[in-house]
């Protein structure tokens, strides 16, 4: 189960991320401010505007599609979790 929680998050934060959400959000203050596949969830022509970019990067070459990101595969390690997790119940028990 701890292979499989750790595959999943080393992949998933290594790529890039379609961020459909308001400008003021945790995900988009993780991402920057500048980050550029991100919009509105009701900006209809951004959206398809942004999944033609990627799909576009993907098809040219997948490895563009890397985020270089080593800080947010760190965020959401499962041993960042595991931190947060212990702190939280310290702080309830005492």
């Amino acid at each position: 189960m701890v292979d499989h929680i750790n595959k999943y998050y080393s992949r998933d934060c290594s790529q890039k991320i379609l961020h459909l959400g308001p400008k003021n959000s945790e995900s988009r203050r993780l991402l920057g401010k500048n980050y550029r596949f991100s919009t509105e969830a009701d900006d209809v022509e951004k959206i398809a505007e942004l999944l033609t970019t990627l799909f576009n990067m993907w098809k040219e070459n997948p490895a563009q599609l890397n985020l270089g990101r080593t800080d947010l595969e760190i965020y959401f390690s499962p041993e960042a979790l595991r931190k947060q997790i212990k702190k939280l119940l310290k702080s309830r028990t005492t």
